[in-house]
This record gives C-alpha cells, sequence and structure tokens, in this order.
C-alpha cells in the first residue's frame, strides 16, 4: 500500500470514528452551528481577511477541535470562536491569530455574545487580540487552558461571571485577566503588561472575587489584584493560599474592603522595596493579622 492511500484510509478511519461517537465533523472557515449537538474539527481551519472560524448560534454545542487549531492570517475583524448562546463547551485545541482591532469588539479567539456562556478546557488562545473576550452578564469557565502573548488583555470579560481553573495567563500585553464576579483557583497569573486581575463587574452585579491557591504576579507600578468601581454590589475581595506580589499587590477604591489570609511569603509584598503592609487602605488579613 503507497504512502497516500495510507492516508486516505486513516483519515476515513478518523472520520468514521467521529461518526460513531456521534460528533459531526467541521472543515474550513465560517462554520455556522444552528443546531444544538457534539461537533468535532477533523483539521487545522486556516481563516483570513475579516472571516469568523466557527459560529455557534445553537444552545447545547460542544465544540471539540480534536487537538487542531483554529488560526488566521493577514486578520481583520473576525474571531476564531464566536458563541451566541448558552450550554457551549469548547475544548482541546489552539485557536491563534485573531488580532483585528480593539474598537471591533471582536479580534478574540473567543467571542461571547451578551447573555452566552462557555466552558473552555484544554484550549491554548494565543496571539489574538483577546484571548477571550465577552459581552456584558456572558459567563465563562477556564480550566487546563493557557492563555497567552495575545496583543490586549488575555481574557477580557468585564461585566461577566468569570471562573479559572488549574491555568496559566501570561505575557499578555494588557492585563492578564479583566472579570467581573467569580473565582480564580490554581491558577499562574503572570507577566502580563498590566495588573494581574482587574476585577471590573459592572452595574447590578456582586462585586465579588474569591483567589485561592494561585500565583498573580503584576508588571512594574500595577497591582496583583485591582478592584475597579464600577458600580457593582457588594464590594469584596478574598485571596486564601496564594503569592500576591506587584507594586500595589491589591489596589483599587479606599471604600473597598479587602480581606487577604492564609497566604504564602509575598502577600501584600512591594516588589520593589520588600514593603509588606503596602495595601490600600480598609480592613485587611495577612496570613491571619488583621491590619487597618
Amino acid at each position: 500500500m503507497n504512502r497516500c492511500n495510507s492516508l486516505l484510509l486513516t483519515a476515513l478511519a478518523a472520520l468514521a470514528s467521529v461518526a460513531a461517537n456521534g460528533a459531526t465533523p467541521l472543515t474550513g472557515p465560517n462554520q455556522i452551528i444552528s443546531s444544538p449537538g457534539s461537533y468535532v474539527l477533523t483539521s487545522n481551519i486556516l481563516v483570513s481577511g475579516s472571516a469568523n472560524g466557527i459560529l455557534i448560534e445553537a444552545a447545547n454545542v460542544t465544540l471539540d477541535l480534536g487537538g487542531y487549531a483554529i488560526s488566521c492570517t493577514n486578520c481583520g475583524t473576525g474571531s476564531g470562536v464566536i458563541v451566541y448562546s448558552t450550554g457551549t463547551h469548547i475544548m482541546n485545541g489552539t485557536i491563534t491569530g485573531f488580532s483585528g482591532s480593539s474598537a471591533d469588539a471582536t479580534g478574540a479567539g473567543i467571542n461571547l455574545a451578551a447573555g452566552a456562556d462557555v466552558r473552555v478546557d484544554h484550549i491554548m488562545l494565543e496571539k489574538n487580540y483577546y484571548g477571550l473576550s465577552g459581552a456584558a452578564n456572558a459567563r465563562v469557565d477556564i480550566a487546563d487552558s493557557v492563555v497567552h502573548a495575545n496583543v490586549g488583555d488575555g481574557v477580557s470579560c468585564s461585566q461577566c461571571y468569570v471562573n479559572v481553573r488549574d491555568s496559566r495567563i501570561s505575557s499578555n500585553a494588557g492585563a492578564g485577566l479583566v472579570m467581573g464576579p467569580g473565582m480564580v483557583t490554581g491558577a499562574s497569573i503572570m507577566d502580563n503588561g498590566r495588573h494581574g486581575i482587574v476585577e471590573y463587574p459592572g452595574p447590578g452585579l456582586d462585586d465579588i472575587i474569591h483567589v485561592t491557591n494561585s500565583i498573580i504576579i503584576a508588571a512594574r507600578g500595577q497591582n496583583a489584584i485591582f478592584q475597579a468601581n464600577s458600580g457593582g454590589t457588594s464590594p469584596f475581595v478574598s485571596v486564601g493560599f496564594s503569592t500576591l506580589e506587584g507594586s500595589g499587590p491589591i489596589g483599587g477604591s479606599a471604600n473597598y474592603a479587602f480581606y487577604v489570609g492564609m497566604n504564602t511569603a509575598g502577600s501584600c509584598f512591594n516588589s520593589a522595596n520588600g514593603d509588606v503592609g503596602n495595601c490600600d487602605t480598609g480592613s485587611q488579613t495577612l496570613n491571619g493579622t488583621n491590619h487597618q
């Protein structure tokens, strides 16, 4: 059997496996998913200009990239995957090169419409404008993923509900993670161009984030965690069993209450001079000791 026939049989076997598992194979850009179900890439998808990779319009969709990449060259305003609905799960692959202008509110690896929700795991979001961006009241759960070297923020999802677990957000030119209320656990957020985490919940959203078992190192002159006064309710940040480093590790409005406790050396640590207690005004709990 020659090599071409062997490759063809391998590809056909892969397609047969996909069909047997009940997933619909996808190839080529500008795919629109309008029915619930499972979908899988069977090859890389290359996008150019202002095209999008995949648009998910239906609820309850699982998109398995199958270890392949959705990438873009000479990009304008497109995104790798745009999600318009709820119950979406995206996994197992890379989305890269969607670096269109920030003014377009696109140019993202994954772009969430208002009210959409998505679970992302084992995904690399690299060299897009935003790794992931979301509109108001979107919900995102990111697990076991890497958000790296994007042109703007790694995750730009202010006014979204955001959970990040066991993931790395690094070397993005903007902030590492811009989020509304949510939880960050087991994360490494470092080497970004601005703050590590910016919490910006927006009017009417709970103004609460919890950070545990994480390492967050800000750029020089920036905060590991910065909480913006954006009209949210019940402002509160809790940090446990984590390391925070930055010129001002925790910053934001002086009227906000911050509680930091049970953390490794480096909590409220000024990377410039080692000053402990360099936190903003408010109630502070540093390794079990309350500081005013």
